[in-house]
């Protein structure tokens, strides 16, 4: 199930820290960043990055602030940036930092 898409509520905290409310998808390989309301793959007007591999990520943590807060930092074009995302339950903090963990790890 590693591979399987699933999908979650959470409000992103972007690069400027403003806080966006986001649909946050995980795949095998990559993340996926909506807006609530919009079907994946459809029109992704006013996102910035739909998309992004899961290979670009270079640290993954749960806040030890926040649990049901976690933080990625991604590595774009020689870029190095967090984003923030908080989720609804601390449960499903920790199943979207499972998931992307054991996919990192699996293809390393």
């Amino acid at each position: 199930m590693a591979n399987a898409y699933q999908e979650w509520n959470v409000v992103k905290k972007n690069k400027f820290g403003r806080k966006q409310e986001r649909v946050f998808g995980v795949d095998g390989k990559k993340i996926y960043n909506s807006k609530r309301g919009q079907l994946r793959g459809g029109n992704q007007t006013g996102v910035q990055r739909a998309e992004r591999n899961i290979s670009t990520i270079v640290k993954l943590d749960i806040l030890p602030t926040d649990p049901k807060t976690f933080k990625i930092t991604w590595m774009d074009d020689r870029d190095v940036y967090n984003i923030e995302y908080t989720c609804e339950t601390t449960r499903e903090c920790a199943e979207i930092v499972a998931k992307i963990n054991y996919t990192r790890e699996k293809f390393k």
